[in-house]
């Protein structure tokens, strides 16, 4: 077969739903707690990317006040050179 489209191959999935007539209850019974277990495996995703994205920015934030510090230090050295010199010269 020849693919005679310039699209891009993906991967697309698909949703479907169906109508299941099932003889007992715990066919059923095991399909609901499936997806409760996969619900319960998707909020423990959710929190665990929260939590490392909480700690990413604190993270951020101390380096980034870090970096201010630093800045604010130089600035100092820089000044007080630049008085040192000052002074040098009017001397």
């Amino acid at each position: 077969m020849i693919d005679i489209t310039n699209k891009i191959k993906t991967f697309r999935t698909a949703i479907a739903m169906a109508v299941v007539k099932v003889s007992q209850q715990a066919t059923i019974d095991a399909i609901v707690n499936k997806e409760k277990g996969l619900d319960e495996i998707d909020r423990k995703e959710k929190e665990r990317k929260k939590s490392e994205f909480f700690q990413n920015k604190k993270y951020l934030e101390y380096v980034m006040n870090q970096k201010k510090e630093a800045e604010l230090w130089m600035d100092q050295i820089v000044a007080n050179e630049a008085d040192k010199k000052w002074k040098k010269e009017t001397i």
